[in-house]
C-alpha cells in the first residue's frame, strides 16, 4: 500500500532547483493538502486518514513549497498521480517516505479490516451452518494472531484479499451479502 500511496507522488528525482530552506508558506495550507489526501481513499478510513495525517504534518515540518500543495490538490485520485514529489527536496521526500512508511509498519491493509468486518457480518448469517461459522470464526482468529506478529503489515494485503474473496464467495447466501 505505501508504494500506492507513494504514487500520489509519482515517480522522478526531486527538483534541483528545490532549496533546504523553503520560504515560510503563503500559499494552500498543509491542513487542506492533509485533508484532500484523506479524500482520496474510499472509503475513509483509518489508514487514510493516518496517511492525510502524515502528509499535513510533513507538509508543515518541512515547509513545503506552495507549488506542491497545489499539485497534491489538483491530484483527484490516487490512481492517477501527479508525480508533485518532483516538487519537494530530495530531504523533504524521503521524510514523507519515512512517515509513510512508518504507517505501513503499524497499519492493518485495508483488506484485513474488511475481511474481519464481513466475517463479524457473517458471524451473524443464519443461513449457513453453524460449523461453518465457527470455522470462519476459528480462521479469523488465526489470521488475527498472525497479523499481530507481522511486523511489515503491507505483505498482508494479498493474503487478505485472497481470505476476503473467498468468504465473500461462501457467504453468498447471506441476505444482503452482495453489499459486503
Amino acid at each position: 500500500m505505501c508504494s500506492f500511496v507513494l504514487g500520489l507522488l509519482g515517480p522522478g528525482c526531486g527538483d534541483p532547483g528545490a532549496s533546504k530552506s523553503p520560504p515560510p508558506p503563503v500559499g494552500p495550507p498543509c491542513a487542506q493538502v492533509g485533508d484532500h489526501v484523506i479524500h482520496l481513499f474510499a472509503p475513509v478510513d483509518d489508514y487514510a486518514r493516518s496517511v492525510g495525517a502524515a502528509f499535513t504534518a510533513r507538509c508543515t515540518a518541512d515547509a513545503w513549497p506552495d507549488p506542491a500543495k497545489a499539485c497534491i490538490l489538483a491530484t483527484t485520485t490516487v490512481e492517477t498521480p501527479q508525480n508533485c514529489n518532483v516538487k519537494l527536496s530530495d530531504e523533504q521526500r524521503q521524510q514523507l517516505e519515512a512517515a509513510l512508511t512508518a504507517i505501513e509498519m503499524r497499519e492493518l491493509p485495508p483488506a484485513c479490516t474488511r475481511y474481519e468486518t464481513v466475517l463479524a457480518l457473517v458471524a451473524k448469517c443464519e443461513a449457513l451452518p453453524a460449523a461453518m461459522r465457527a470455522e470462519l470464526a476459528t480462521r479469523l482468529a488465526t489470521a488475527k494472531a498472525t497479523w499481530t506478529e507481522q511486523t511489515d503489515k503491507r505483505e498482508l494485503g494479498p493474503v487478505c484479499q485472497n481470505a476476503l474473496t473467498a468468504v465473500k464467495q461462501a457467504a453468498a447466501a447471506c441476505p444482503g451479502a452482495d453489499a459486503w
